[in-house]
Parts: C-alpha cells; sequence; structure tokens
C-alpha cells in the first residue's frame, strides 16, 4: 500500500523520514526534489547529514577527509 503525500508542506526532517520509511514510497523522487528545493545538505534528526544533490554528494566521495574516516571504519580492529 501506497502513502501519498503532501510534499509542498513538509519539512525536511519529515521528508527523511518518509524516504526511510518500511514500504518505501511508491515513488520517491517528489520527495528528492523537495528536500533539494528546501535543505539540500540536510544535519537531519537523526544526526546524520542527509546529501540529495549530485554534486554535493560527488564531492564527499572525493573529499581527502571523507576517504580517511572511511579507511578508519573500514580497518581491521588493531590486536
Amino acid at each position: 500500500m501506497s502513502v501519498a503525500f503532501d510534499v509542498d508542506s513538509m519539512g525536511a526532517d519529515d521528508i527523511v523520514m518518509a524516504l526511510l520509511e518500511v514500504p518505501q514510497p511508491e515513488d520517491p523522487y517528489p520527495l528528492y526534489d523537495r528536500l533539494r528545493e528546501i535543505a539540500p545538505s540536510h544535519p537531519s534528526i537523526l544526526g546524520m547529514r542527509f546529501l540529495s544533490r549530485y554534486h554535493d554528494v560527488w564531492e564527499l566521495l572525493r573529499s581527502p577527509p571523507f576517504h580517511m574516516a572511511t579507511a578508519d571504519v573500514m580497518a581491521p580492529p588493531t590486536p
């Protein structure tokens, strides 16, 4: 069953929560469009930042601090 959203009246946190619902929205694109419009780099109530623009994600994935943080997380534990 799909839930209809009044996307224009939703805030950024409402949109993030709707995108994380199970089952996921049948058509998430209006939610992503609205998130890009009102908060393209959103520090959510979940404690993480949501990026909704291609260029922002592209820059993050290529940034040295991101690679260093990823390496720290992915490194095997030291005995």
